[in-house]
């Protein structure tokens, strides 16, 4: 390898390391230009390691990605590699636009069927209108905590008896002000019994 290769192989990791130095929150997007780096990288190590059967390599490695592709279809926007668990195990890592645009509730409503629940109650992160899906006998809304007022007095939400459904950019508590990042603390410390694709998680709270 020559010194030269430096100017491809460098870039890349130097991005990466660079930009988890940021504030900046914009998830994935953040280390885009990264990417073609890493194509090259990846595209030097097949030819190095596996220079005689590269086109099978090659081929086996299209084929993994297309079965993995498919399997989560159609909730294509909260793909996460089987490497960190797949997109069940995604909110350990990347949270908001990388996993949860508010697209699910539409399956919340199958959901809300299935179990046969009477009232659920919804902490909702999105644009869709859950009006549109249950009616005021079937739902109530439990505004996030964007601002005191919203919180009602409270640093942490101490949920009654039954369904909950809460949108999972919500859970991690990181776009609230310091006092109501532990405003959701119980639904990250309890076992949702289902999700609705898998951007809603839904808790059946006993006491």
């Amino acid at each position: 390898m020559a010194g030269a290769d430096l100017l491809w192989l460098a870039p890349g990791p130097l991005y990466i390391g660079l930009a988890s130095l940021s504030t900046l929150q914009l998830g994935i997007r953040l280390i885009l230009p990264a990417l073609p780096f890493g194509m090259l990288i990846c595209g030097l190590a097949i030819d190095r390691l596996a220079h005689r059967h590269r086109a099978v390599l090659l081929g086996a490695l299209l084929t993994g990605l297309a079965a993995e592709s498919l399997s989560i279809f159609p909730h294509s926007i909260s793909f996460f590699n089987r490497w960190i668990g797949g997109p069940d195990n995604g909110l350990r890592y990347l949270a908001d636009s990388n996993l949860d645009w508010g697209q699910d509730l539409r399956l919340l409503r199958k959901r809300f069927d299935e179990l046969k629940i009477l009232k659920l109650r919804l902490s909702y992160f999105g644009t869709d209108n859950p009006w549109a899906y249950f009616n005021d006998r079937e739902l109530e809304l439990i505004p996030p905590p964007w601002n005191d007022l919203l919180a009602a007095g409270r640093r942490q939400l101490e949920p009654r008896a039954g369904y909950y459904a809460v949108s999972a950019s919500l859970l991690p508590g990181h776009f609230f002000e310091p006092q109501y990042h532990e405003y959701y603390r119980i639904f990250r410390e309890t076992r949702p019994i289902t999700k609705a694709g898998y951007s809603i998680f839904v808790y059946k709270i006993e006491r």
